[in-house]
């Protein structure tokens, strides 16, 4: 288990303890109404824990599209193979699943990663380079 994943469950099973607490303490209607919303809160959060690797990989696909139509305008020429982070496997937790990488034909060895803010606002974040080589880097992009 990634440590960023043991703090969200610390975090939400702390939430939940205090408004299990709270109910224990109260009396009558109001110690009801508190395990209500207990038990409303281990819903939404069991929801948000199921729903989040599905929502994470619809907003990849929506990012891959967006930057599909990015470097077919600026780079109409080139070819080109994009790679989306595998979030759901072993290791790969800790990298930021919404930035892409690029790998550029005419230029192999370095790899571009690009970030996508909202459709409009792509920027390169960051490349990599193979050990040994010593590329042109031609698609890196300088602001």
């Amino acid at each position: 288990m990634h440590p960023i994943f043991i703090i969200e469950l610390l975090i939400t099973s702390g939430g939940l303890l205090t408004i299990v607490m709270i109910a224990v303490i109260l009396k009558g209607k109001w110690r009801k109404r508190f395990f209500g919303v207990a038990a409303m809160y281990l819903v939404i959060v069991s929801v948000f824990f199921l729903a989040r690797p599905y929502w994470i990989d619809f907003q990849q696909d929506r990012k891959v599209k967006y930057l599909e139509i990015y470097l077919k305008a600026k780079y109409s020429e080139e070819t080109w193979t994009m790679e989306k982070v595998p979030h759901r496997e072993e290791g790969f937790a800790h990298l930021n699943p919404y930035v892409i990488s690029v790998y550029f034909d005419t230029e192999p060895g370095v790899i571009y990663e690009y970030y996508i803010k909202n459709g409009n606002e792509i920027s390169q974040s960051g490349y990599g380079v193979e050990e040994g080589s010593i590329p042109d880097m031609i698609h890196l992009e300088r602001e």
